[in-house]
């Protein structure tokens, strides 16, 4: 596995602070940033599900969404996506299909769901986002889980 850089824990503990933020709003603590080679922010973005209605709208999906506007798959290959938790399945397909060249996470999703079980009838992918990036060949470089306690207390604060 790929070392965290500083400069990794810099922009995921961002996330952890809008996850935080988040859940104490009583909102879905799911939030995702774009970040240049040099470090910079592009974009950030936080899930929009409840909002919305739409089971799509990941943070990871919606950053995305925006950045492809504006930004080529050769320009997004030298960028990291940090999220505050594993991307699921839906959006780590997202993520190669963009291009992305590494992804940074918090919380494993066996993690988010030993926390939050999904209610009754919802139904999850049988594959985790992470095996999915694993498994794809010249996909992102991977890291996460990372600083797995700061996500745990930022996603679920109350807990």
């Amino acid at each position: 596995m790929a070392e965290l850089r500083s400069a990794d824990e810099h922009h995921l503990r961002a996330t952890f602070a809008t996850a935080q933020s988040l859940a104490r709003a009583g909102r879905l603590p799911f939030t995702a940033r774009l970040v240049t080679a040099a470090g910079e922010l592009h974009s950030s973005a936080e899930n929009e599900s409840q909002a919305t209605g739409d089971s799509t709208a990941h943070a990871e999906l919606i950053l995305l969404r925006r950045a492809s506007a504006s930004l080529s798959r050769a320009e997004l290959t030298h960028m990291t996506l940090y999220a505050a938790a594993e991307p699921c399945a839906m959006c780590a397909a997202a993520i190669v299909w963009s291009g992305v060249g590494r992804v940074v996470y918090g919380l494993s999703a066996a993690d988010v769901r030993a926390h939050d079980p999904l209610p009754p009838g919802i139904v999850e992918p049988g594959v985790q986002g992470r095996a999915l990036l694993d498994a794809t060949p010249n996909g992102p470089a991977t890291i996460g889980p990372a600083l797995e306690m700061d996500a745990r207390n930022a996603l679920f604060p109350e807990r």
